[in-house]
C-alpha cells in the first residue's frame, strides 16, 4: 500500500533517485526507499552510512539523522531548496537551448563564503571518518534559511574502496569503474 494512502496527512516532499521523501512534522521529513532491488540496495548502503555518523557528535553542516530502519531514515527538514536550484533561479536560460544566457543575481559574498566553509566543514567531517561523499553535487546541498548542509549519503564509501560512477544526468547513467583516492573519485575509463 502507498505511504500517502496509509498516512494521508503525509505530505510528499520529494522524489530522489533511490528513494521517496515525505514531510511527517514541521522539522521532520521521512526518506523512504522505492521500490526496485537497485534502489533498496542503495537505501541500505546509505543505512551504513546513518549508522556510521550516528556513533560520532552531529556535525553542524550534514543534515541530521534522528532514526533510521530499514524502511525509512528520520531526518532534519531543511525546508528552502537545494543549491542546484537556488542557483538556477538566478539565471535567465534560453528557451530552446536551455543554455544560461544572463545570471541575473549572485548570492551576497559573505553567505557564499559561508557556505564554502559549511561545505568544506562536512567534507572534512566525512574524511574525519576515512568517508568520501561520492556525489558532491548542487542537487545534494540543502539550504534552509541561508543554511547550508549536506546530504544523500547512498554514494558514500569508505576512501580507498571500490564503487560505481555514475555521471549526471541521472535518468542517462553512464557507468565507469571507480575509485576513491585521498577523498576524491577518480574514473578509470
Amino acid at each position: 500500500m502507498d505511504i500517502r494512502q496509509q498516512f494521508p496527512e503525509v505530505h510528499w516532499v520529494w522524489k530522489g533517485g533511490i528513494s521517496f521523501v515525505y514531510e511527517v512534522h514541521p522539522h521532520i521529513v521521512v526518506k523512504v526507499p522505492r521500490s526496485g532491488d537497485f534502489e533498496r540496495e542503495q537505501f541500505r548502503s546509505e543505512l551504513k552510512i546513518y549508522e556510521i555518523l550516528s556513533q560520532h557528535p552531529p556535525c553542524p553542516s550534514i543534515v541530521q539523522c534522528f532514526f533510521y530502519a530499514d524502511n525509512g531514515i528520520f531526518l532534519e527538514y531543511m525546508r528552502d531548496v537545494t543549491l542546484c536550484s537556488r542557483i538556477q533561479n538566478n539565471h535567465t536560460r534560453d528557451q530552446e537551448t536551455d543554455v544560461v544566457t544572463q545570471v541575473e543575481k549572485l548570492e551576497p559574498l559573505p553567505l557564499r563564503k559561508e557556505w564554502v566553509n559549511d561545505l568544506a566543514q562536512a567534507v572534512a567531517f566525512l574524511e574525519s571518518l576515512n568517508l568520501a561523499h561520492g556525489d558532491l553535487r548542487p542537487e545534494n546541498i540543502l539550504l534552509d534559511r541561508n543554511r547550508l548542509k549536506l546530504s544523500d549519503f547512498d554514494c558514500t564509501a569508505e576512501i580507498g574502496s571500490d564503487f560505481e560512477a555514475r555521471m549526471a544526468p541521472m535518468e542517462d547513467y553512464s557507468t565507469a569503474a571507480s575509485r576513491i583516492k585521498d577523498g576524491v573519485g577518480v574514473l578509470v575509463f
